[in-house]
C-alpha cells in the first residue's frame, strides 16, 4: 500500500480499489490517510474483502464494499456505477 501512496501523490486516478487484507499495511489506515488528505479525499475507494469493516465510520471511507469472492464482471459493474455516478452505488457486502 505504501508504494499505492506514493503513487498517488503525483497521479490521481478515477477510482481506487483495494484489497483489505494487504501484507506489511493496515489497509483501513492507509485509507484513513487518503481521506484526510484534501488532494485525496474524494478519490472513489473500492474494498474487495472477504471480511467487511463493521464500524460504520470505516464503511464510509469506502464508496463500495465489494465480498470476496466475487466474479470479475460484479466488480467491474460496481467500478462502472461508481465511475458513471460519482460515490453511488449499492454494496455487495
Amino acid at each position: 500500500m505504501s508504494r499505492a501512496l506514493e503513487i498517488l501523490a503525483t497521479t490521481l486516478p478515477a477510482l481506487m480499489v483495494v484489497d483489505m487484507v494487504m501484507p506489511g499495511s493496515s489497509t483501513l489506515e492507509a485509507v484513513r490517510q487518503l481521506k484526510v488528505n484534501p488532494s485525496t479525499a474524494t478519490l472513489p475507494i473500492v474494498a474487495l474483502t472477504a471480511s467487511p469493516p463493521s464500524a460504520p465510520q470505516d464503511r464510509a471511507l469506502f464508496a463500495e464494499v465489494v465480498a470476496k469472492p466475487t466474479d470479475a464482471r460484479a466488480l467491474l459493474d460496481v467500478i462502472a456505477a461508481i465511475l458513471r455516478n460519482g460515490n453511488a452505488g449499492t454494496s455487495t457486502a
